[in-house]
């Protein structure tokens, strides 16, 4: 695999380009992911103590005058009604304790996940050199019914990253009809490693169609539709040579300059939230094993129904804005955030978060930033955030600022191999 970087220029490669604009999983076979070393995995258990009720007895008693008459008994009959009444009581009882014991049953069950959703940020099997900081990714989960339940998540594990080992740490998420369910992420310690120089290529999709659904495409959009099957040729090369998907805390750090990445380190991204991304491009992720991340327009009025029906432990649903992407060439820009102040995209990407859950990547619409916008980022909380340059993001970039390399259409497996170990060199030249 080619591993050399170009010197800084106006060299010549194959995979320049420009141009930009907008626009149920199903099952498939899953090979076995490549791994760079085995983890051990342990899991953690969970008891319920039972609830005890008391109740105390009271006595009374009571004198009443000693009768002087003749005594009058309930005849035959009205003894033998209260017998069926009793006993109709007593059955009715049985019946409602068992079945509430049986409702209780079924809306606990031990061990069983339901249908929860859980995503770690970044990769599962995490590398760490001896003696830097462990940066955890987390771990996002989702429930048809509850909707967001991350804040259910208990997180066990220690990892020692003084002393080289594999550690496991463990993911736990519990709904609210008491379904578990558990997600587990290995971290490798490690006293060295082939290192990830220079940068890190974040590539941008757009939209993913199939053979025998193809979309209207123009002339002007056509560069943003790849084929299912040239994605699968991409990511059977990712897996073939052992990629590693660092997660966004772990990418500010790296290019902050405090952290050390693998060699071979690489995140995907795929814009707008496309119903072809959803229906052809997940399942090939999930089929592939590998982690990517699909900005959502969260205005869209399918976006809260779509990060539950879609959710996928390989895909991270992150924000492209609230409601900003939107057109302003009218006012002489190319999205709204121009007309905007620090305060309103905030707001904007506040509201984006509340419908999301997450807030660890941005990616401006249009690839349209100003330096109000950087901020309001920063602000709200968010990792990194992403442009259009068509380039690696480097290390010493803005975090708030960072340029992706675009995947169209066209991109040949030769040109996207290319592009994923070496430096695009457009620095400076929008890729729309």
């Amino acid at each position: 695999m080619p591993t050399q970087r170009r010197a800084n220029g106006g060299n010549e490669h194959p995979f320049r380009q420009s141009g930009h604009s907008q626009a149920q999983p199903h099952q498939m076979n899953t090979p076995k992911r490549s791994s760079r070393t085995a983890g051990a995995y342990r899991g953690s258990g969970r008891s319920q103590q039972p609830h005890r009720t008391s109740v105390k007895a009271g006595k009374s008693s009571s004198s009443r005058p000693a009768s002087t008459g003749p005594r009058r008994g309930f005849g035959p009959v009205v003894l033998a009604a209260i017998a069926v009444v009793v006993i109709i009581v007593v059955v009715l009882v049985v019946r409602g304790c068992s079945g509430t014991s049986n409702q209780q049953k079924t809306a606990a069950p031990a061990d069983n996940p339901g249908d929860i959703v859980m995503t770690l940020g970044g990769d599962e099997d995490t590398y760490v050199l001896k003696g830097e900081d462990y940066i955890g990714g987390g771990c996002h989960a989702v429930e048809p019914e509850d909707g967001d339940i991350t804040s259910s998540i208990v997180t066990e594990g220690e990892v020692d990253t003084s002393k080289p080992g594999d550690y496991t740490v463990t993911y736990t998420a519990s709904s609210s009809q008491g379904y578990v369910a558990k997600k587990q992420r290995t971290v490798h310690v490690v006293e060295s490693m082939d290192e990830q120089e220079t940068g890190i290529p974040v590539l941008m999709y757009h939209y993913i169609y199939t053979a025998s659904d193809v979309p209207e495409m123009t002339d002007d959009n056509r560069g943003n539709y790849l084929l299912d099957t040239d994605l699968e040729e991409q990511l059977q090369y990712l897996t073939e040579n052992d990629f590693y998907y660092p997660s966004y805390e772990e990418v500010r750090a790296f290019i902050e300059g405090k952290h050390t990445l693998p060699k071979n380190s690489i995140v995907l991204t795929f814009d707008d939230g496309e119903s072809g991304f959803l229906k052809y491009g997940i399942p090939m992720l999930e089929k592939y094993k590998v982690p990517a991340t699909s900005f959502i327009i969260c205005s869209d009025e399918d976006a809260e129904d779509d990060i539950i029906t879609y959710a996928s432990e390989y895909v991270s649903f992150q924000s492209h804005s609230y409601d900003m992407h939107q057109d302003g060439l009218s006012w002489g820009y190319r999205g709204i955030m121009g007309h905007m102040g620090e305060d309103e995209i905030y707001n904007d990407l506040v509201k984006a978060q509340k419908v999301l859950g997450t807030s660890d990547a941005f990616a401006y619409p249009y690839g349209y930033y100003t330096d109000q916008g950087k901020a309001a980022a920063e602000r709200a909380g968010i990792s990194c955030s992403f442009i259009i340059f068509n380039d690696w993001a480097r290390i010493g970039d803005n975090p708030q600022a960072l340029p992706r390399v675009r995947v169209s259409g066209d991109t040949s497996i030769e040109g996207f191999k290319w592009a994923c170990t070496n430096t695009i060199q457009d620095r400076g030249v929008p890729a729309a």
